[in-house]
């Protein structure tokens, strides 16, 4: 290799680290942001409360971060970005429909489960501004997308194999899927108690393919 190679690779090199160590900056923001919003509510956060907890100067913090808003919109964009990738894997764990449908269960409750506090400020009235939600439904469409995609997915080779009804529009179990998981989780995180969510997977997706009334 001859010296013009080497100077030239030299730059691309140091932009490389200097992208990884931005990228583990922000990923150590995020994870104090989660720690302080859920601590002290959405509302009452300061940034300097965040780059007190991420061990930085407020200054530091304004290089990677606007303001509040962006923190939490980049923060749950980081969150839903896990979420899919718990997804994913759930549904390469299992090769049958309903064990697949299963699996996707699990992974919902099981990451709303370990992030409880963080959700948890959704549900105080007035916590999230109109701005801040707009911020992060821009930020998370793409993931939102992929989301759906994701379930529809199941359901098609679940309809494919004969676990669903052939004659309900796709949209509408679609929806009922996720209407029940969503409301499932809702409730849990309502809840004093919130008992683990995780082993009602089995149960909430019976009641999905069964439906609640007795049989007849």
């Amino acid at each position: 290799m001859n010296d013009d190679s080497t100077e030239a690779d030299a730059p691309r090199g140091s932009a490389v680290l200097r992208a990884m160590a931005r990228k583990v900056y922000r990923d150590g923001i995020l994870e104090a942001a989660e720690k302080v919003f859920a601590r002290a509510g959405f509302a009452d956060t300061r940034m300097a409360d965040v780059a007190a907890e991420a061990g930085l100067a407020t200054g530091t913090l304004y290089n990677y971060f606007a303001n509040r808003d962006e923190l939490l919109s980049s923060l749950i964009e980081r969150r839903g970005e896990d979420l899919l990738a718990a997804l994913r894997e759930a549904e390469e764990r299992a090769s049958e429909p309903r064990e697949q449908l299963e699996e996707l269960a699990r992974a919902v409750f099981g990451y709303f489960e370990s992030h409880r506090p963080l959700f948890a400020i959704f549900l105080e009235p007035g916590s999230i501004s109109g701005k801040s939600m707009a911020a992060i439904t821009r930020r998370c469409g793409s993931a939102q997308r992929e989301f759906y995609g994701l379930f529809t997915r199941i359901i098609e080779r679940a309809a494919a194999a004969g676990v669903l009804r052939a004659d309900v529009p796709r949209p509408i179990v679609l929806g009922a899927l996720i209407g029940s998981l969503h409301g499932v989780v809702k409730l849990w995180m309502g809840s004093p108690r919130g008992e683990p969510l995780v082993d009602q997977a089995p149960l909430v997706v019976d009641l999905f393919l069964r439906g609640a009334g007795t049989p007849s």
